[in-house]
């Protein structure tokens, strides 16, 4: 929603020509910041309005003689949003329970994450947290000390919307772009790659499973997420393949969701790679198409948008930009102004194509996948499809081998997809141990499922 506060010096030099005055209170942030005013077509709508005024005539002790003129004030319009309370309720207070616990459980270092869900055939937000979480009234009511070294904490920065503006490596969770490329190149999905310890040479990054999977094809390795066999065969799809996957998912773009402070993440190319490096690493080598291939190496990218590119997965290819205000309405009613799907991008998956990277998400919720268990208490024809991730921070300070973020995405129902999830815990360790649960709840709340609402939840990966 974000918050509002009183204009201040800058933003009064900026907008006093728009009628704005010194004692007047703005969004500030989110929605509030957003819909402050909407320009289309030459007419202004949005959640700013208008004050009145009376022009009085006075005598010498200044009291009222009478009333000149006078002009009543104007409400703002209101914005009518694709958010869906009860599952954004369900979700933020999921989202703080696993944050706790991931902290408690398995890295003190855990303090805030966040999620999203789309309505995978319009884009539509249904639910969006960030945690720690900010109480928008507390700004418009004034903040107490206690509020105020809350809000300026620096490791906890409330007011730092992490579902848009902090970027993570998404780990395991982009193996799905690495499982288009395969696709677009022309590989069977039922080739195979060794994976096994005696084959864990440099530049390969090392299997998380440390006596390896086998041969696996495309829909075992998705199920185990084995990061052998998507180094291999992501170096076999080619550099240009693997890269127009990820720029077709959006990787390194704004989504252009209706928020302010999006970022744009990194996605390394040839081309980023000779502009940000000098010297030999300037360059694109194997290792850069291994780890990019597995989501590690220097791609950093979004909650928002792993959401976005898991909506593209579920709805064949074709990604919807993500919104959140529906509608703006005015104070009488009356409908100024509608906003209708996007289509962002059309990857131009065939039938086939599209189908086998749903099959391959929904091997991972099926038994031996790296998140077999954890949606056992919902019915059969509501299960989702899904891809667990553990994320090497890539932060100075931090331990390679004991410092991960917890990273989950899904789909549901697999069958037929209405709605996808992503999430990020940071310092969660594994995605379907903490961000998996919040999936898992937030699906019992769209769907409406009573179900098992332990935490302990086994899973791989």
């Amino acid at each position: 929603m974000g918050n509002v506060g009183k204009i201040s010096e800058n933003e009064y030099e900026t907008l006093a020509a728009s009628g704005y005055r010194l004692d007047d209170i703005i969004g500030k942030s989110g929605l509030e910041k957003q819909y402050e005013t909407y320009s289309e077509g030459g007419s202004v709508i949005g959640l700013k309005g208008e004050w009145g005024k009376e022009e009085l005539e006075v005598n010498a002790k200044n009291q009222t003689v009478s009333t000149i003129s006078e002009e009543a004030p104007e409400p703002g319009d209101s914005l009518v949003l694709t958010i869906d309370i009860d599952v954004q309720t369900a979700m933020e207070d999921s989202l703080a329970r696993m944050v706790q616990y991931a902290r408690e459980t398995f890295n003190g270092k855990a303090g805030g994450g966040s999620a999203v869900l789309i309505d995978v055939k319009t884009g539509g937000i249904l639910a969006l947290a960030s945690y720690p979480s900010i109480d928008p009234n507390s700004f418009a009511e004034g903040l107490s000390a206690d509020e105020v070294k809350y809000y300026n904490d620096e490791k906890l920065r409330p007011q730092w919307n992490r579902a848009i503006s902090a970027g993570y490596p998404p780990g395991s969770t982009f193996k799905l772009v690495t499982a288009t490329a395969i696709l677009k190149a022309g590989i069977s999905p039922n080739d195979t790659v060794y994976c096994a310890p005696s084959v864990w040479v440099d530049p390969l990054a090392r299997c998380w499973k440390s006596d390896g999977h086998g041969y696996v094809n495309l829909y075992q390795a998705t199920a185990g997420s084995c990061n052998i066999y998507y180094q291999i065969m992501g170096k076999r799809a080619g550099v240009e393949n693997l890269l127009e996957a990820g720029r077709s998912y959006g990787f390194g773009q704004l989504t252009g969701i209706d928020l302010p402070g999006e970022i744009k993440g990194v996605f390394p190319t040839v081309a980023w790679k000779e502009e940000k490096f000098t010297g030999w690493e300037a360059d694109w080598h194997t290792y850069d198409s291994y780890y990019t291939s597995i989501g590690q190496g220097y791609n950093v990218d979004t909650v928002i948008q792993l959401g976005s590119y898991i909506a593209a997965v579920a709805n064949d290819g074709v990604r919807m930009k993500p919104f959140i205000c529906r509608e703006i309405v005015s104070a009488e009613g009356v409908l100024l102004k509608e906003f209708t799907p996007t289509e962002a991008m059309d990857l131009g998956l065939t039938e086939e194509q599209a189908k086998t990277l749903k099959s391959a998400m929904k091997a991972v919720t099926a038994d031996g996948g790296t998140a077999a268990h954890l949606f056992d208490s919902l019915p059969e024809n509501l299960r989702p499809a899904a891809k667990t991730g553990t994320a090497q921070t890539g932060l100075v300070g931090d331990n390679p081998n004991k410092d991960y973020h917890g990273v989950f995405v899904a789909f549901a129902p697999a069958e037929n997809p209405q709605v996808a999830f992503a999430c990020l815990i940071e310092y969660g360790k594994r995605g379907g141990s903490t961000a998996g649960v919040v999936a898992r709840d937030t699906f019992y709340s769209y769907f409406q499922v009573d179900g098992d609402s332990s935490v302990n939840v086994s899973t791989d990966e």
